[in-house]
């Protein structure tokens, strides 16, 4: 007679506290599973940078890129593997960048060129510098102005809380 043990799988079970965080912003991933702490831990954080955390233990991650990130993790212990686990991250990372001349004369017609990253439900705050605008389509204007000098252009994008620095450009 022999005795055959039966063990159950470990479980790769975590949690994140968040789905959408900002570029360089930190997100905490905490394993719930039921294996020791001896087991293996293969987690996959998708090019994460792992600022604190070690096999079972509390992960506190950023990305240095935006865009969807997949974490992942799967455990093995005494010889039994678990199911790979996966959650999802959207990380958002608002570039204010426009183009647009240097030199305009008075009262003439000049584009100002939205060319940054943001996402279809990003805010804009424009500042033209009391110019008059001809018109826009999606986020590249005709504006002029009607009187001499130097003219400040600004920008500033709100990408799902995250908030880009300010451009700002002189004509």
């Amino acid at each position: 007679t022999k005795t055959i043990n039966i063990l159950s799988p470990p479980t790769s079970v975590f949690t994140i506290d968040t789905s959408i965080i900002c570029n360089e912003d930190l997100l905490n991933v905490i394993y719930e599973g039921n294996a020791n702490i001896s087991a293996f831990y293969k987690w996959n954080f998708d090019n994460g940078n792992i600022i604190s955390g070690l096999g079972q233990r509390d992960y506190q991650i950023n990305w240095s890129s935006a865009g969807l990130k997949t974490i992942s993790l799967s455990v093995e212990e005494n010889g039994c593997a678990s199911i790979v686990s996966s959650q999802d991250v959207k990380v958002y990372q608002p570039s204010s960048s426009f183009s647009m001349d240097n030199v305009v004369c008075e009262n003439q017609n000049t584009s100002i060129e939205f060319n940054g990253v943001a996402s279809d439900s990003a805010s804009f705050t424009w500042d033209f510098d009391v110019a008059n605008i001809v018109s826009e389509s999606n986020e590249t204007y005709l504006v002029n102005w009607d009187n001499l000098g130097v003219k400040n252009v600004s920008l500033i994008i709100n990408d799902n809380g995250c908030v880009s620095s300010q451009t700002t450009n002189s004509i």
